[in-house]
């Protein structure tokens, strides 16, 4: 029940939802301000948690520094439906809202629910339910039930590869 906005943490689908789409790693990102009309009328204003601009910087160097300017670029350009089908490939199961926001991370969930789009990514593509009952014994260890590992094959290995080689960037 411990449901957030889950912020930077999405970061790793927008940019894996571009990747799929056909941008590289070296495919150069516009980190300047932007202001999203909503439809009421009112406005959003994304900023960088430093507050600066960056300018133009390569989509690897954007992903490793979370800049949110150009990830909010980023999808929009990609689509934020695309991010979303993107979320549940990775294995988050609830209804996406699909507003820019979305792009830096104002989706709830829970520790649980990130846990499962990262073990798709750890797993390079392959995603696996998430459980912590592998079989019920009886008191002669018999087993009573079973829970079969099911693995699916979600998202392609060298796309999955690209994000995680630059993942591995951002602990460095």
């Amino acid at each position: 029940d411990a449901n957030r906005p889950i912020g930077s943490l999405v970061k790793p689908a927008v940019y894996l939802a571009a990747v799929e789409k056909g941008y590289s790693l070296m495919d150069i990102l516009d980190d300047t301000s932007l202001v999203w009309n909503n439809y009421d009328g009112s406005q959003w204003i994304p900023r960088n948690f430093d507050r600066k601009e960056h300018g133009r910087v390569p989509l690897y160097r954007a992903l490793i520094q979370s800049y949110n300017l150009a990830t909010v670029k980023l999808g929009i350009s990609v689509g934020i439906e695309k991010v979303a089908q993107v979320l549940e490939r990775l294995g988050f199961e609830k209804d996406i809202s699909l507003y820019p926001s979305l792009l830096l991370g104002a989706i709830p969930m829970s520790p649980l629910e990130v846990c499962q789009l990262y073990q798709t990514f750890s797993g390079e593509g392959f995603y696996t339910k998430l459980r912590s009952i592998i079989r019920v014994l009886d008191s002669e260890n018999q087993p009573l039930k079973r829970f079969p590992l099911v693995v699916e094959k979600r998202i392609d290995g060298e796309h999955i590869f690209l994000i995680n080689t630059a993942l591995q960037k951002v602990v460095e």
